[in-house]
């Protein structure tokens, strides 16, 4: 699996904390539910996640 693009834009002009575009599937730690619904209808899965836990969980598992 191919590293996250850090802070990405999507087409829809919709920040994203990190993105997998290829997928496309993007992580953002708020998203307000109009930017939710834009990209989810253009394709995109979205996950709502604190992105310290998500860094403190790939540390602990020697990923970072």
């Amino acid at each position: 699996m191919p590293l996250p693009q850090l802070g990405y834009k999507t087409d829809q002009c919709v920040l994203l904390d990190f993105a997998w575009p290829q997928a496309p599937v993007g992580v953002a730690e708020e998203l307000p539910l109009e930017d939710a619904n834009t990209i989810n209808s253009a394709g995109w899965m979205m996950s709502v996640a604190r992105v310290e836990q998500i860094v403190q969980y790939l540390k602990a598992n020697g990923v970072l």
